[in-house]
């Protein structure tokens, strides 16, 4: 009874979402000035499930860690770039 106890808690952790933080690093055509970044770092951190965003305007390049357990839909965050007026060119999760 124990072990089946503990299978049934094993399966309902692993199926209830991630137990570990992502961190998304996205590729962002457009931005030009640090009011762009400070815009997409704004619009990033609205969100719930994030726990840090980094804008580095040099290499388009924007980085967000998720909260553990936290998922960042790429909807969502097409929505938030170009929501913004930029375009999203790829994401790559880790």
């Amino acid at each position: 009874m124990k072990l089946q106890y503990a299978i049934a808690t094993l399966l309902l952790t692993i199926t209830s979402g991630p137990l570990f933080a992502e961190t998304l690093s996205i590729h962002v055509n457009g931005m030009v000035c640090g009011f762009c970044a400070q815009g997409i770092d704004k619009n990033f951190r609205k969100e719930s499930g994030v726990e840090d965003v980094k804008v580095d305007l040099g290499q388009k390049l924007v980085t967000v860690q998720t909260k553990t357990g936290q998922v960042l839909a790429d909807e969502k965050i097409k929505e938030i770039i170009t929501g913004a007026g930029f375009e999203l060119k790829s994401i790559e999760r880790k």
